[in-house]
């Protein structure tokens, strides 16, 4: 794998700066990732590893305020922008190529759903923990996420009553009629920090107007999908639904190439919960310090006040 840091003026003349990674060999595809604000691209390198070794060009945008020129955003017209003005550039510079994909997480999600909608180059996108309406997810979160209000009031001014237009046009909600490619949405059944809610209500739209869509929820997995009870991250599980999806979505991605054999085996941590399957949650196996089977067991049920995260 081959990575380059690349930097060009964005739509409003703001440095953008972009890590690209590459396979050895030529590229057969390029996914945009979009990262949760305020991480980086070298935070998803989990993902990122996998997807280069499937042939894939990868290529991870530092959002604005996070890495690159300008105040943050926070998924408006110039985060949107900010991506659309990183696909053409690049593609015209030759240092990626088509067909295209995004992935986004959390925020980023948000974003890579809402450059969807204004942009129809994007072969698919893989929305992790999206925001569905952000004046919903800032009303939901007063009890649990002050933080997030506050953050809201700075950029918008008084929220919610005088700032309807801002929000709006930061909720993928509203504009999933525009978006025409295929959407995997995916979540953790346990995310106090964009709860799976919002996912599922993104999918009913997407169906409703027509667009292929398909929602998973994970169980037993938080925001960023660690396991609850102090067992990891479940990033396997995560990468076995993207890279099959990219599969099935990106026809330069040869299956054969895509996803090796333990990938495409069941994870032994629980099944993942597609939207209208059950949702009976199977914990994680416990995992001793020496890495064998613990003896100890995942309680029946999660706690009502399990902690969270801050976006």
């Amino acid at each position: 794998m081959r990575t380059e840091t690349v930097s060009f003026p964005g739509p409003d003349r703001r440095t953008v700066n972009c890590l690209v990674y590459r396979p050895d060999s030529a590229p057969r595809a390029t996914v945009f990732l979009v990262p949760a604000r305020p991480l980086f691209p070298t935070d998803y390198e989990w993902l990122v590893r996998p997807l280069v070794d499937a042939g894939l060009a990868v290529v991870g945008i530092y959002q604005r305020g996070f890495g690159s020129e300008g105040a943050d955003d926070r998924s408006g017209p110039k985060a949107v922008g900010t991506i659309r003005k990183s696909v053409g550039t690049l593609i015209d510079k030759g240092v990626v190529t088509d067909p295209v994909a995004l992935i986004g997480h959390s925020t980023g999600a948000q974003t890579a759903l809402l450059t969807a909608a204004a942009d129809e180059r994007f072969k698919t996108v893989v929305a992790l923990a999206p925001i569905a309406d952000l004046a919903a997810h800032a009303k939901a979160a007063r009890a649990f996420l002050p933080n997030v209000e506050e953050d809201l009031k700075q950029l918008f001014g008084e929220v919610f009553e005088d700032a309807d237009e801002a929000y709006r046009v930061r909720s993928p909600i509203h504009v999933v009629d525009q978006i025409k490619c295929p959407v995997l949405l995916m979540g953790g059944e346990m995310d106090h920090v964009v709860p799976p809610y919002h996912a599922r209500a993104l999918h009913t739209a997407l169906e409703g107007s027509g667009t292929t869509s398909r929602c998973v929820v994970l169980p037993w997995l938080g925001h960023f999908f660690e396991a609850f009870g102090f067992h990891g991250n479940q990033f396997d599980r995560v990468l076995d639904e993207t890279l099959g999806w990219l599969t099935t979505h990106l026809a330069a991605l040869a299956p054969s190439e895509a996803s090796s054999e333990s990938r495409a085996a069941p994870t032994k941590s629980g099944p993942a919960t597609a939207l209208g399957e059950s949702t009976l949650m199977t914990p994680p196996t416990p995992k001793s310090a020496n890495g064998s089977p613990a003896t100890d067991t995942m309680p029946s049920q999660a706690p009502a006040d399990a902690g969270a995260k801050s976006a």
